[in-house]
């Protein structure tokens, strides 16, 4: 391998004929290119390893290609699916050093607007953490709290916001999609459920003042769905309305775990919503597991089949009953979900005790 000091760009020109290396590096790097030279068998690990711009190659790698983030892969008098670019053998070196420059200036402009759009994402992602409340930060309510968007700001939402004597309410939403245009609905979904529960907490009302709220906001097909608890923990009563939401997780204190079957409409599409209200009893000890489709998705993907995920959740949510509820949603989360390898959506899993 022979490597010249850094220039305009950086070629790896990977050729089994050692002459023809010699040659073609000789020629770009009288041209400014700074250039490494190996055979084909080396081609991948120094591409990897070595910050290559480009590499020049009579044995392509098809499944190397096509990142934008990453070498751009031409090939020397061969044409194969999969590669970059594909020039003569014989191409006039003038030639081919515009076509090298072409690939470099393509990337690297690539490379500046993806680090401009992260540190936007950054940004929103900085803005949408402090929406979203910390366990021990609600005053009189006991929560453990997963968020893991898909991407580094997610379309999934929740809270938990204390209320008049004693009572606190417990809101999941989630935006369909997950891209970035999910998540600039999140900062709607704070200031929309601060201003319906000052005027009226029950979930049916607080479900209704957000979609009557969303329906502007949402466009191109994207709705919302959501849940909303109300816990009154002087009563001893739950109350929830669910906006085409997965039902909840509802573990009573000396009774077994099942789900809180609530139907009802999705929030931004009709003018009026139905969304019936259920209620059960709530003893103090008694805990709600709420959560986004994201965590039943990636539950299914790890089981191969979603009607055994139902089962799954009660079984876990049984057997981390003893913990304190902040450790029982985040060893839910950790055996059921692990380290999100491969999500494709966002998850959130809130559980609160009464």
């Amino acid at each position: 391998m022979v490597s010249d000091s850094r220039a305009e760009a950086t070629v790896l020109v990977a050729h089994a004929d050692t002459g023809v290396r010699e040659r073609i590096r000789r020629d770009l790097a009288s041209r400014g290119f700074s250039v490494l030279t190996a055979s084909p068998e080396e081609a991948q690990y120094l591409a990897e390893s070595e910050g290559v711009d480009v590499v020049l190659t009579e044995t392509p790698l098809p499944e190397l290609s096509g990142d934008v983030d990453g070498a751009a892969w031409v090939c020397l008098g061969c044409s194969a699916d999969g590669v970059d670019d594909s020039v003569p053998a014989d191409a006039d070196m003038d030639v081919l050093a515009d076509r090298i420059r072409l690939h470099v200036a393509y990337r690297r402009r690539w490379s500046a607007h993806r680090q401009v759009e992260s540190r936007k994402t950054r940004s929103l992602t900085a803005a949408q953490q402090r929406l979203l409340p910390r366990p021990g930060e609600v005053p009189g309510v006991r929560f453990g709290v997963v968020y893991a968007p898909a991407l580094e700001a997610g379309g999934d939402f929740y809270d938990v916001i204390p209320l008049a004597h004693g009572s606190f309410g417990v809101l999941v939403a989630d935006t369909v999609g997950h891209d970035l245009g999910a998540s600039y609905v999140t900062g709607s979904l704070k200031s929309l459920t601060a201003l319906s529960v000052s005027r009226d907490a029950h979930p049916t009302s607080v479900l209704e003042v957000l979609n009557e709220g969303l329906r502007p906001v949402l466009g191109g097909g994207r709705y919302v769905t959501a849940l909303f608890a109300r816990v009154d923990v002087v009563r001893g009563v739950l109350t929830l309305a669910s906006a085409g939401h997965p039902s909840p997780l509802w573990v009573p204190l000396g009774g077994s775990p099942r789900f809180l079957e609530a139907q009802g409409d999705v929030l931004g599409v009709y003018p009026r919503i139905d969304t019936p209200e259920i209620r059960v009893p709530a003893p103090p000890g008694s805990r709600l597991y709420a959560f986004s489709d994201g965590l039943l998705e990636a539950v299914a993907q790890s089981v191969g089949e979603r009607p055994r995920v139902a089962g799954i959740l009660e079984a876990v949510a049984e057997e981390v009953r003893p913990y304190p509820v902040e450790l029982a949603v985040a060893e839910i989360a950790s055996r059921l979900v692990g380290e999100g390898r491969g999500q494709a959506d966002d998850i959130v899993l809130l559980g609160v005790e009464v």
